[in-house]
């Protein structure tokens, strides 16, 4: 209010001769002042920072949800708020990090890569800025939310209090996930048991054969690797092959260790060392004059092989 403005108002009050008169005058300059203010708006005059005009309305574009750092500019997300002239969101779900964080004011905006690896597993996510680590939006397609809201897993199956989630199956309170040495699916066994074996528990101290046998010591040549029997070569046809050898499987499906470069004839023999496939096993390459190969029982002659 400008000094002539209140000499007005002074010598309109002193001129009251009654206590309703004096506030009639008073309601009504208030009256008068809210107009004068919308009129002001109303006519683009500048609003008294920090508020800004927005259409007919002054409004404070670092609070305001639907004019956040300009007009217009509407935080969408109902969990939101306008701070600083920057939308930002309210999380009520789960932060992941080195602590759990959660009902704390965090930026939208991700700050890193998306999805975030550090997260829920089987999960998507957003990284959040700084330190807070991310913010879990929802489980993958195939997998459920289990857990309570501080302590969100994604699992194929959510499992009751005191279980654990195994593949599809739920594993109790005294049993640990196994992944079955040979069929590869997950099971549950005793906490002290020694490996899950083509569906059977092996006892604790036994290892499981690739066949599918619970052994107390692995073949030779091999050694118990997470439960299981496994070479410290390549697994061939029942058996590991000797260092520096290869698994073929060109010739036999369940395989032939030969050296690397080897070509395995039909009798499964390795045809190495500048020796050929010839007919149904390894032979030697004829010169020119004759085309064709010899086993290793022949020679090579002019007209075709010898007997040696």
């Amino acid at each position: 209010m400008g000094s002539t403005s209140f000499d007005d108002f002074s010598k309109t009050i002193a001129s009251q001769s009654s206590r309703r008169g004096v506030l009639q005058a008073v309601g009504a300059l208030l009256l008068g002042a809210v107009l004068s203010r919308t009129t002001r708006a109303e006519a683009g005059t500048a609003c008294t920072p920090p508020s800004s005009l927005c259409g007919t309305v002054c409004v404070d574009t670092s609070s305001d949800l639907n004019n956040c750092s300009a007009c217009g500019v509407v935080c969408g997300d109902p969990n939101s708020t306008c701070s600083a002239g920057v939308c930002v969101q309210t999380a009520t779900s789960v932060f992941v990090s080195s602590t759990v964080i959660s009902a704390q004011l965090q930026p939208v905006q991700p700050t890193g890569p998306a999805p975030c690896s550090g997260c829920v597993p089987n999960s998507s996510s957003i990284c959040l800025s700084g330190d807070a680590g991310c913010l879990f939006q929802s489980c993958l397609s195939g997998y459920q939310q289990c857990g309570d809201p501080l302590h969100v897993t994604c699992e194929v199956i959510c499992c009751p209090l005191g279980g654990s989630a195994c593949g599809g199956v739920c594993c109790k309170l005294n049993e640990k996930c196994f992944v079955d040495g040979v069929t590869g699916k997950s099971g549950c066994c005793q906490q002290n048991s020694g490996a899950l074996c083509n569906g059977a528990c092996c006892p604790s101290g036994q290892c499981c054969t690739q066949s599918g046998t619970c052994v107390s010591s692995c073949p030779s040549g091999q050694s118990c690797q997470g439960g299981v029997c496994r070479c410290s070569t390549f697994f061939c046809n029942g058996v590991c092959c000797p260092s520096g050898q290869l698994c073929y499987y060109d010739r036999n499906p369940s395989g032939t260790c030969c050296d690397k470069g080897t070509h395995i004839a039909p009798d499964l023999s390795c045809c190495t060392n500048g020796l050929v496939v010839c007919g149904n096993t390894c032979g030697i390459p004829c010169p020119t004059d004759f085309s064709g190969c010899c086993t290793l029982s022949q020679f090579c002659g002019r007209l075709g092989c010898s007997i040696a």
